[in-house]
């Protein structure tokens, strides 16, 4: 046995339901619209599914896809990528967001501030209603699901031979595929080669899957994308890379690759909560004594920024070797019976909002134009700021099922997996975004972003994305419940494989009675609170977040990609000499969202990556006006409405990750 596969098909819940209350306000309505299309009707207090007989009376299939498939012949309208992935309105409600996540960040350092009076979180957008997702693993495959003809083949032996849905299946329904960017590319593959297909066999056609990239992978593949962007040089580098604080706070390995996916996280949260406390805890003290902050802001000895010698080397220097005779005592519970809760919403909504107020080169012109010099310490760290920020939104949305805020997210992770040279991430999501605003009638856009999630205990905050689900269960198969190379290995795996989920709870059953806490590697509070701030003095110390008038010079960012290599370029043509060893540094930090969005806009008509995204996707699929080859394939004619209502709008997840098979193993 040389390649395995394992799945699940999981029962898709795309009823949505508001919270009720002032701790749960709802985002704009143009949000909905610029995420889903102004025909999406708007989520309300009561749980609506759009896709049940309520909204069907004549049946949800095959008219559903019959709409489908026409929506995506039509021409995708002619949008600017400025306009498809940012608005007003997307950025205010990416603001409200950060701003909770940084208040409850605060208030976990400062548990002494026990306010009576709950916090709003995050605006709701399309929030999935709270339950239980049925899921029903299936049996190990011995297949390569690498290829094109693999993934065909587990389609055809799961549902076919193994689920055994009947053909009219493949003809009037819509398959949601929640996997990773390199098998929804090979299932795509498969459809454009399945196109002209003439078989009787509607399986064959191959055009009722809908695959989509899944979300535990592009989260990790979004801390690949930090940790280029952010990491830093191995020999010398500064004081607020990733890899000079992680090594501080017993990170060590945290950059080799490969990412270690929890530790990852653990790290980016502690640094955000770090950067929160110290933006906010310094805007309280400004409130409070102002007088005081001012007076001690201009003493050269406390703000080593304001030192005599020459601004721009000695910053540089000091961000690579920080010193500690700056380090700011304050009591153990400075703000308590001094900071109301108003006073606490005001202030904190300001110093966060102050950070995200700018792009990198919007800051910076506007600071020039005051007379200050330009401080990479600054630009660099607040692009930090909003960058790590969108990974703890990204999570965040995900754990409460908080469907129209993962597709918010996207919206903004598309340019940076562009600036950091992602492209399979960026073709992936700008197909979720344009067919799901596009390409989809409303109840299949409700079914296919609910496909997103699983939840498997039915809570509020217990959602979990359907591909991490399944790379759990890959673990099992290969750890908890292993089979060694035996004679009869598939024939074991097949039924472990279908057990699983049955299995996966006899293991936590056993844990709780074993009284094992966690099999987890959360920090205990006492750590994570020592960790925090041991980060916080970092950022106090060289007042990251507070713009240097004397300025300060970096070695490690640019404002757009290529600024450095530009500037170099110009200087060695300006003295007659070649240019042809200049290369872009791969530790140079940038403002990936700026850079991205400018790479997808392109300086011309047509030259930007997201219309030759549009070009080939519209060849592809066969839409109107595209420059095709060959004559679009009649479309099956749809034939009254399923009988079968045992299968009406299912998932299926799989995996093959990191799963390899014993060399004395037999088929």
């Amino acid at each position: 046995m040389r390649a395995a596969v394992h799945g699940v098909v999981y029962e898709v819940d795309a009823s949505v339901q508001l919270q009720e209350g002032p701790q749960h306000p709802v985002c704009d309505p143009l949000v909905v619209d610029e995420i889903f299309g102004s025909d999406m009707p708007k989520p309300s207090t009561t749980p609506t599914n759009l896709a049940d007989r309520a909204h069907n009376p004549d049946g949800l299939w095959p008219k559903i896809r019959e709409q489908r498939d026409q929506m995506r012949k039509q021409a995708t309208p002619d949008i600017h990528p400025f306009s498809l992935l940012s608005s007003e309105t997307d950025d205010e409600q990416f603001v409200l967001s950060v701003v909770s996540h940084a208040r409850k960040a605060f208030l976990t350092q400062h548990q002494y501030l026990d306010y009576d009076h709950p916090f709003p979180e995050p605006p709701q957008i399309w929030p999935l209603t709270p339950r239980k997702t049925v899921v029903h693993t299936l049996p190990v495959l011995d297949v390569d699901e690498g290829s094109v003809e693999g993934n065909i083949e587990v389609f055809k032996q799961y549902l076919d031979k193994h689920v055994k849905v009947p053909n009219s299946f493949w003809r009037d329904r819509v398959l949601s595929i929640i996997a990773d960017a390199f098998t929804t590319e090979k299932i795509k593959q498969a459809q454009r080669t399945r196109n002209l297909d003439r078989s009787p066999d509607s399986f064959d056609k191959f055009d009722a899957q809908q695959p989509w990239a899944a979300p535990w992978h592009l989260m990790y593949a979004y801390i690949r994308c930090l940790f280029l962007n952010h990491g830093g040089a191995k020999d010398q580098p500064s004081a607020i890379s990733f890899r000079h604080l992680s090594e501080r706070v017993g990170f060590r390995n945290l950059l080799t690759q490969p990412y270690n996916f929890h530790d990852s996280s653990r790290f980016l949260h502690f640094w955000f909560a770090a950067a929160c406390n110290s933006v906010i805890e310094e805007a309280v003290r400004k409130h409070l004594d102002p007088l005081s902050t001012a007076s001690s802001a201009d003493k050269p000895a406390d703000n080593p920024a304001h030192a005599a010698q020459p601004a721009r080397g000695t910053a540089e220097r000091r961000a690579r070797h920080p010193g500690g005779e700056n380090d700011a005592e304050h009591p153990a519970e400075e703000f308590k019976g001094r900071l109301d809760h108003e006073t606490f919403l005001r202030i904190s909504n300001a110093a966060i909002r102050d950070l995200l107020k700018y792009s990198a080169q919007d800051l910076l012109d506007e600071q020039e134009e005051d007379g200050k010099k330009r401080d990479d310490i600054a630009l660099h760290s607040r692009t930090m700021f909003a960058d790590v920020a969108l990974f703890i939104e990204l999570q965040a949305a995900i754990k409460v099922g908080g469907a129209g805020r993962l597709i918010l997210a996207m919206k903004m992770l598309v340019p940076r997996f562009q600036s950091t040279g992602q492209h399979n991430y960026v073709s992936e999501l700008l197909e979720i975004i344009v067919s799901l605003r596009f390409e989809m009638p409303p109840a299949l856009r409700a079914i296919m972003v609910a496909s997103l999630f699983v939840n498997t205990d039915g809570g509020r905050n217990t959602f979990v994305p359907t591909d991490l689900l399944q790379e759990n269960f890959v673990f099992d198969l290969k750890h908890t419940w292993p089979v060694g190379g035996t004679t009869k290995s598939l024939e074991y795996k097949q039924v472990i494989g279908s057990l699983l989920q049955v299995l996966a709870g006899m293991k936590m059953g056993l844990w709780e009675d074993l009284g094992i806490a966690s099999q987890s590697q959360n920090h205990s509070d006492k750590k994570r609170a020592i960790t925090i701030t041991a980060l916080q003095r970092d950022f106090d110390r060289l007042k990251i977040f507070e713009w240097d008038d004397q300025g300060r010079a970096g070695s490690e960012f640019e404002v757009m990609r290529g600024d450095a290599v530009r500037q170099e370029r110009s200087s060695l043509q300006a003295a007659g000499k070649s240019t042809k060893h200049i290369r872009q540094s791969k530790t140079m930090a940038c403002d990936a969202w700026a850079s991205g969005m400018l790479q997808l806009s392109g300086t011309s008509t047509g030259s930007g990556s997201y219309d030759r995204w549009k070009a080939r996707q519209a060849l592809s699929l066969g839409k109107e006006g595209a420059a095709a080859t060959h004559a679009d394939a009649d479309q099956p004619v749809l034939e009254g409405a399923a009988a079968e209502e045992g299968f009406a709008y299912i998932g299926l997840s799989s995996s093959t990750a990191g799963f390899e098979e014993l060399e004395d193993d037999v088929c």
